[in-house]
């Protein structure tokens, strides 16, 4: 994946995770993701297969995320980074 690539995908995310705060995912248009990331339509099926996928991948990087921070708590007791 080019760096172009992965910068239209990283604010396909980043644009993702702004208007499901704001609005829900239901209540988000893929046509108004796609202007709020500066890509096309066809850039958020291709890289996400669609909005429910999209979804699903911005809870599972945040989960992610979660499980390292428990991880790194129980490991090295509690810390204030959380």
């Amino acid at each position: 994946m080019t760096d172009e690539e992965k910068d239209a995908k990283q604010r396909i995310l980043e644009a993702a995770i702004r208007l499901f705060a704001r609005q829900g995912s239901s209540g988000t248009g893929m046509r108004e993701l796609a202007r709020e990331a500066n890509v096309n339509l066809a850039m958020i099926n291709y890289y996400f297969g669609g909005k429910q996928a999209l979804y699903e991948e911005i809870v599972q990087q945040a989960l992610s995320r979660l499980l390292q921070h428990v991880g790194a708590v129980l490991t090295n007791g509690v810390t204030d980074d959380l």
